[in-house]
């Protein structure tokens, strides 16, 4: 019986949490200025470089083993470069397109979604250098408004893209 209780409560406090998120997420999504290009913290500035809206055939003419959009999805592949601006010395920061989260009106998005992806984010920037690569997110075909999210511990990124 004990076990069912924490079970609920579980769940429960997950779904309450999932709806504060989202209500966060949408008011954040009606409170941007018009798309940017460059957005950063104290250390890092994220440069967004391109978007590919319905990358599917690029992403399956890399790896043809990677599985197709689920119904209803389509891949999105962004290309980002962030550089690790400081004027002190500073410890290496591994960035990978896993830190990164896609937000919509309709929910979060994992950016591990796609499979094998084409020059895909991933490595270690140095201080006072830079790294490229690409961020892949599965997102509903008619999902607009969405946010590119870069965020680890209190350091947060928002990007708008481009509808």
């Amino acid at each position: 019986m004990r076990r069912q209780k924490i079970t609920f409560f579980l769940i429960v406090g997950s779904a309450i949490l999932l709806v504060c998120i989202a209500s966060v997420c949408r008011l954040a999504l009606t409170s941007f200025e018009p798309w940017l290009r460059h957005f950063s913290t104290e250390e890092l500035q994220v440069e967004f470089i391109d978007i590919n809206k319905d990358a599917w055939p690029r992403i399956y003419s890399y790896d043809k083993s990677n599985d197709p959009p689920e119904a209803g999805k389509r891949m999105l592949l962004m290309t980002v470069k962030i550089t690790y601006v400081t004027e002190a010395e500073g410890k290496p920061i591994g960035i990978a397109a896993s830190d990164f989260k896609v937000i919509g009106e309709g929910g979060i998005y994992n950016t591990n979604s796609c499979g094998w992806v084409p020059n895909e984010l991933y490595g270690v920037v140095n201080p006072n250098d830079s790294i490229e690569g690409a961020i892949c997110a599965q997102v509903p075909e008619n999902e607009k408004k969405l946010v590119l999210v870069y965020g680890v511990e209190d350091a947060w990124i928002e990007i708008p893209l481009p509808e």
